[in-house]
């Protein structure tokens, strides 16, 4: 009987924790989707990418991809996940996603790609990040082994720190390149005096990445 009543409790808790983890998750889901219209999953956006690309002669035997998203590993599973349809890619990555390799870079990269029947195909991936947890407060996350909160993205969260704090210093750091120029190249897409969400620079870090 004592058995009997310790596992009945249990499945009743095990019920408890399922319907409890499927209302989070229709939470997180309306959080992620309120902040990020027709967002998806990352595998579904890769398979339907490959499936357009693929209708237009890009697969991965006439195609190199040319990859750029920031330098976090939170970002390797997108990566691993695009190398497992297409093969591997150039890394052409930066911090906060931004595309930084120059002409030297983009020399390198447009000599890879397969060339089939005269023609050379490269695909460009571009992808900034942000951490979301289920609290909504942007930027932050646990990593394993770590005690205290993260943050990501680190680089877009340091540029938004110095907005809010007035003191934005745009001149190019030797020791700091990457951050320089991030901060000079998305700055020139926020309006003058803006002080925006986290939310609101990943966007003008996409928009800034895609123009350029």
């Amino acid at each position: 009987r004592a058995v009997a009543r310790s596992s009945s409790s249990l499945l009743g808790s095990e019920a408890s924790s399922e319907a409890g983890a499927e209302q989070n998750a229709e939470k997180y889901a309306e959080l992620i989707e309120g902040l990020f219209p027709r967002v998806v999953p990352e595998e579904v956006l890769i398979e339907h990418m490959t499936n357009v690309l693929n209708n237009h002669g890009f697969n991965p035997k006439t195609s190199i991809n040319l990859v750029s998203c920031c330098r976090d590993e939170l970002c390797r599973p997108f990566t691993e996940e695009l190398d497992s349809k297409w093969g591997h890619h150039f890394n052409i990555s930066s911090l906060g996603g931004m595309v930084f390799c120059g002409r030297t870079g983009f020399k390198a990269a447009m000599a890879h790609s397969p060339s089939v029947g005269g023609k050379e195909r490269y695909v460009f991936w571009v992808a900034p990040h942000i951490a979301m947890p289920m609290s909504g407060e942007e930027g932050t996350i646990y990593r394993d082994g770590r005690e205290n909160a993260s943050n990501a993205c680190g680089a877009l969260l340091a540029l938004l720190g110095e907005i809010k704090r007035g003191k934005l210093d745009l001149t190019l750091n030797n020791d700091d390149l990457e951050q320089s120029l991030l901060k000079q190249h998305i700055v020139s897409h926020l309006q003058y005096g803006q002080v925006p969400s986290l939310v609101q620079l990943t966007y003008a870090a996409y928009e800034c990445i895609r123009s350029e």
